[in-house]
């Protein structure tokens, strides 16, 4: 993985366009922007059901929302198996 910093519009277009799929597998995500921007060019996304992402990713039509766990204490964590078969069934 490789972390590129801050892009410009263009570039940042460039790889939305070059992508597969967006993965966004957010605790905490109160407005979605990290989803709209891919959806935005037309790429499916991945989200987890945290904050406003379930109000923004139709499920099974614009990606898929798959639902976080809550653990002892109040803590929250997603459900790896169920990310790797949401995003298998997209990129299959």
């Amino acid at each position: 993985m490789t972390f590129v910093g801050k892009l410009s519009r263009e570039r940042l277009r460039d790889l939305y366009v070059a992508a597969d799929v967006a993965f966004v597998p957010s605790l905490f995500e109160p407005f979605g922007y990290a989803a709209l921007e891919p959806m935005a060019m037309g790429v499916p996304v991945v989200v987890t059901a945290a904050g406003g992402m379930p109000e923004i990713v139709v499920d099974g039509v614009t990606g898929r929302v798959v639902p976080l766990e809550q653990l002892p204490g109040g803590r929250f964590q997603p459900n790896t198996d169920a990310l790797a078969a949401a995003l298998l069934a997209i990129l299959t």
